[in-house]
């Protein structure tokens, strides 16, 4: 096991760039994941002011104001208007603003030619959105009113007809997604998983295969007693154990963050898929490193393969925003299945589990193609 032994050897020196991609995951896990993994559910609703009132003019128009703003807000009573109260009341929140309504304001609100701001304050929080909300339903309100007044309407329509005008309300509607999945925590861990894998492979272990491409050290081991069959052999159980070292490193971080999922059915499944797509990584990790003879190179191949291939399948932008054609482009890669293959999972659980199995299938398939064409590449490399 002479050739197992370095190819670990080897691989030790580029552990630290495993700890630094599983960093980053475990910001994104622990960070944003997890934290997000129970959502409400949408939905909305007015927020209301708590207001005061001192309606010193105490006309019919002041009071369907105030009548009316006490059905959209909250009103509240203090003590009287002097600065000291006010600003008690304001700074410990009792109050979000206060309305002051000075003598002659119904008089005025008649006329087209005067200016209502003249005839009310409004004392509110700065900055503060409840205060600002309270403004706008007011001035909203008074607006219409005061055009039914000015067109000659009696006050008493204008007001009921202002306030109509006012609660118009548009209908609302929640638009799903197509295919109406509610994604949960676990399948975002393993949505990222995907971008992950395929970086870690290729920047470590293609290193490692580069290196063992070599032509001083091909021929150091040609000159041993070991046959190209037996090296052979050894390196690929080498590739081979690395992967599921990645798998488990994933399954710890997993353990952390969900104590429950683990133990289900539906996360049985999302782990035969990720060792699915791990032979894809490592299939690609193989192909690259025949490829490449500079492993200085692999940090580059490694991240615009992974991210190229994340964002056309779906992986950092959810497939139903994507177009027609980068959907159909996104068929000839082999991430476009191992998210079919979590969609599935996510959607049906364990129901039509052989249609599951064809997409894992598939991944497989293009594992094979993919060390195929490495085999080719070799086989040329070496006949030079």
């Amino acid at each position: 096991m002479q050739v197992f032994k370095v190819y670990f050897k080897v691989l030790k020196g580029y552990l630290g760039q495993w700890a630094l991609y599983i960093g980053i995951f475990s910001i994104i896990l622990f960070g944003f994941i997890v934290p997000n993994s129970v959502k409400e559910q949408i939905s909305f609703s007015d927020k209301k002011c708590n207001f005061a009132v001192f309606d010193y003019d105490n006309s019919q128009v002041s009071k369907d104001i105030v009548a009316y703003m006490s059905k959209k807000h909250e009103l509240k009573s203090i003590e009287n208007d002097s600065v000291e109260v006010m600003q008690d009341e304001l700074f410990n929140r009792n109050v979000d603003c206060i309305v002051k309504i000075k003598k002659d304001f119904g008089e005025n609100f008649k006329s087209n030619q005067s200016n209502l701001e003249d005839y009310i304050e409004i004392i509110a929080i700065p900055n503060t959105y409840t205060s600002q909300l309270f403004e706008q339903d007011y001035n909203r309100f008074v607006k219409y009113a005061k055009s039914y007044a000015v067109s000659g309407i009696d006050i008493s329509s204008a007001m009921e007809k202002a306030a109509k005008t006012a609660n118009t309300e548009l209908s609302t509607k929640i638009v799903e997604k197509e295919n109406n999945i509610n994604y949960n925590a676990v399948y975002y861990f393993f949505n990222y998983m995907s971008w992950i894998i395929v970086i870690m492979c290729v920047i470590t272990i293609g290193r490692v295969l580069v290196i063992f491409q070599k032509k001083d050290l091909r021929s150091r081991i040609a000159c041993s007693a070991y046959s190209f069959a037996r090296i052979s052999k050894e390196t690929l159980m080498g590739v081979v154990c690395s992967g599921f070292a990645i798998i488990f490193i994933f399954f710890i971080l997993a353990v952390f963050a969900f104590k429950t999922e683990i133990l289900s059915m539906q996360w049985l499944l999302y782990m035969t898929n990720a060792i699915s797509y791990m032979f894809v990584a490592l299939a690609i990790t193989y192909l690259v490193s025949q490829l490449i003879k500079n492993d200085s190179t692999m940090n580059m191949i490694g991240n615009t393969v992974s991210l190229g291939m994340s964002f056309l399948c779906g992986v950092f932008v959810p497939m139903e925003f994507l177009s027609d054609t980068v959907i159909k482009i996104a068929h000839f890669l082999p991430t476009y299945w191992y998210q079919l293959a979590l969609i599935h999972i996510q959607k049906h659980g364990t129901e039509n589990i052989g249609k599951l199995f064809s997409y894992m299938g598939i991944q497989i398939l293009f594992a094979l193609a993919l060390v195929t064409v490495g085999i080719i590449v070799s086989r040329r490399n070496q006949s030079k």
